[in-house]
């Protein structure tokens, strides 16, 4: 048994979800991390709402902390504008469904982000951020100040998750109007693609899987007792970003914006469809 074998297994106790998944994906990073032998190495995973990608991130991170070495996971959402930001941004598009509630582009903190990520990259102290989704009854805020996670310490690892990471600005004629807003605001976030030295995207085999994903997701928080949304609320929810879905994944696995890029599809039980390669 390999020694990253044993301390995911450690930090996760499902063998054939280790042995199919999260080993074969992990070893292809060690991978990558060898080659570029960059330290802080910043990696991004970008998946669906309620795939799994952070629990994947987790996982590894505890893995590898295991191992003797220094990892930390960073999420997008830990960027999100603050409540009274969101409310501000909604009043300003009134009849536009993506600016509505916290999601995709416009409504996070870009240069915020940037700041944090390019602190870790240097291997300088930073705080970062934190975000509490069941603050004002599920509509999320930032946390204080004082609840940001202190980082001391250059890590061998940085990850950098979110749904929309690597998401690019697309030509109008390849989406819906209805994106069309928000498609100018990507722009901006091309300073958070330049900081990855690699890229993962997890794909659904099928768009309806993200809503079903994200229901459960919702459901589990709530039996943590979380302030969250309810199944119908969770739904209404998620449907909006499908046609983000429809426009951005298709294009980001025909010219991905970071090499090395490993493209992942996932079933509706959140594993691998076909055997994950570790080159």
């Amino acid at each position: 048994m390999t020694t990253l074998r044993s301390a995911l297994l450690q930090a996760v106790d499902d063998e054939p979800r280790v042995d199919r998944y999260y080993l074969p994906l992990a070893e292809w990073i060690e991978a990558q991390r060898k080659a570029k032998a960059k330290k802080p190495f910043v990696l991004g995973i970008s998946g669906p709402q309620g795939s799994g990608k952070t629990t994947f991130a987790e996982a590894y991170v505890r893995a590898l902390e295991a191992l003797g070495q220094k990892a930390l996971d960073v999420s997008t959402d830990d960027f999100y504008l603050t409540r009274k930001e969101q409310i501000e941004l909604t009043r300003k598009h009134p009849h536009d469904p993506l600016f509505e509630v916290r999601g995709f582009a416009g409504t996070h903190d870009v240069d915020l982000g940037a700041h944090v990520l390019g602190s870790l990259s240097r291997g300088a102290p930073t705080k970062v951020p934190r975000y509490d989704k069941s603050a004002n009854d599920g509509q999320g805020d930032r946390a204080p100040e004082s609840k940001w996670l202190a980082v001391n310490e250059v890590q061998d690892l940085v990850v950098f998750e979110g749904w929309q990471l690597g998401f690019s600005t697309l030509p109008k004629h390849r989406m819906d109007e209805e994106l069309w807003l928000a498609n100018d605001e990507l722009a901006a976030y091309e300073v958070w693609t330049k900081k990855l030295d690699a890229l993962i995207l997890l794909e659904a085999q099928e768009l309806d899987f993200i809503v079903e994903w994200r229901v459960d997701s919702e459901r589990k928080r709530r039996e943590k007792g979380e302030t969250t949304m309810n199944e119908a609320d969770a739904q209404r929810y998620i449907t909006r970003f499908l046609p983000v879905y429809r426009a951005y994944v298709p294009a980001l696995v025909e010219d991905p914006p970071v090499e090395p890029f490993k493209h992942v599809v996932l079933g509706k039980d959140r594993n691998p469809v076909t055997p994950i390669s570790k080159t």
